[in-house]
């Protein structure tokens, strides 16, 4: 195996790559979140590998593995690289092992089967968990399943095929549950949402937004970071699609690895938090130097600043001030809680300095928007920073 040095990175990654896999070579990473070394797992000549998840040991991974004429789950030793068919596994899609590592969880979509199974993490005859599914993650005490179905409703099911709950009807993609069984986090329209769950799978509070991606940018396949308190996700907030890491809360958010183009997906966490897989075209000694050369890039500069509204909730309207320290081009977008554009509040060069905005809760057409929890945003090409603001005219 390949063993090289860079930053610390977490990574993540969608079959958005499908159209192209087989015209590149798409393996699996490993990096030690902190060391930052990074160990390539995975190269089968003339296949691709997506969607690795850890065991709950750490020490194997399962992932697809695509050829010309083949879509099925291998898993892999992480320290030699052996990779081995997983029987039970044939034409098996975005596998994930169970948090107690008995059972690994798939759907069949690529096999023309719409149907999500269980198999034994040692292999063996695969169970139907629903006919209908995609995208399956497991809830931290492996006796529950997140996933959507095929018109992109957002589901949770029993191991046993009873007990389903709808979270959320249309638009959802690349569910992840957090561990410690609080939120279930997923892709709605391109924006990286969350929402409060028991571990019955029931809705216990409001959606709320993580990130909500600019117009034209797409944003997925959000994962959550061993002790629930930061996701990881792709976008190609930059250009190419790259790897971010956000506060739950949506604070912070940060660039984590961008090596020149060579797009960066689906990453997972170990169960220890210790290190992440991803998938990615080949990287080389000299990308990762490209990589080292560069300063992290954070979305939350000192060249910019977003001031809570006020007053905040409103009935009327509400002053939104912002700090520039240089003069730039500035977007200010308005967004509603199910992450659709309603407003532009500004759109052009700015000076430097203290700027005041001001939004009577209308939408674009000038039409009164309902009373709800919005998020405004601030785009420059320094960064990017949100807040939320809850529109309460009763």
């Amino acid at each position: 195996m390949k063993v090289l040095k860079i930053l610390p990175v977490l990574m993540l990654t969608s079959l958005l790559l499908l159209n192209f896999a087989f015209a590149q070579n798409f393996n699996i990473y490993m990096v030690d979140v902190k060391t930052g070394e990074i160990t390539q797992v995975t190269d089968l000549p003339d296949n691709n590998e997506f969607n690795a998840s850890f065991s709950n040991n750490g020490k194997m991974i399962v992932c697809d593995v695509l050829g010309e004429n083949m879509h099925d789950l291998f898993v892999t030793n992480v320290n030699t690289g052996v990779s081995t068919p997983l029987e039970g596994g044939d034409g098996g899609n975005d596998a994930s092992w169970s948090p107690n590592g008995n059972l690994i969880a798939f759907d069949r979509g690529p096999a023309n089967d719409p149907a999500i199974y269980t198999v034994p993490a040692s292999g063996g005859d695969r169970t139907l968990v629903v006919g209908y599914g995609l995208d399956p993650e497991w809830a931290p005490n492996s006796q529950r399943i997140v996933f959507t179905d095929y018109g992109g409703a957002l589901r949770t099911i029993g191991i046993d095929g009873t007990g389903e709950t709808l979270i959320w009807y249309y638009g959802c993609q690349s569910p992840s549950w957090s561990p410690n069984g609080q939120y279930i986090a997923f892709t709605f329209m391109g924006h990286i949402f969350k929402v409060p769950v028991d571990l019955d799978g029931n809705v216990t509070g409001d959606f709320e937004p993580v990130f909500i991606s600019p117009p034209d940018i797409y944003s997925g396949g959000p994962t959550w970071s061993n002790n629930s308190q930061e996701i990881v996700f792709f976008s190609n907030l930059t250009g190419d699609f790259d790897l971010w890491k956000i506060n739950a809360d949506g604070s912070e958010l940060e660039l984590l690895a961008d090596y020149g183009g060579t797009d960066e997906y689906d990453p997972t966490f170990s169960k220890n938090g210790k290190k992440v897989v991803f998938s990615s075209l080949p990287i080389t000694g000299e990308s990762f130097e490209a990589q080292i050369s560069n300063e992290v890039m954070t979305y939350n500069s000192p060249g910019m600043e977003l001031k809570q509204n006020y007053p905040n909730p409103f009935r009327e309207t509400t002053r939104i001030d912002l700090i520039l320290q240089e003069e730039q081009n500035l977007q200010v977008y308005i967004y509603d809680a199910m992450g659709r554009l309603v407003k532009t509040l500004a759109n052009g060069a700015y000076d430097k300095g203290l700027h005041h905005l001001e939004w009577n809760g209308s939408a674009e057409d000038g039409s009164h928007l309902a009373d709800g929890i919005y998020t405004c945003q601030m785009v420059t090409h320094n960064g990017i920073r949100n807040i939320h603001m809850i529109l309460m005219r009763e």
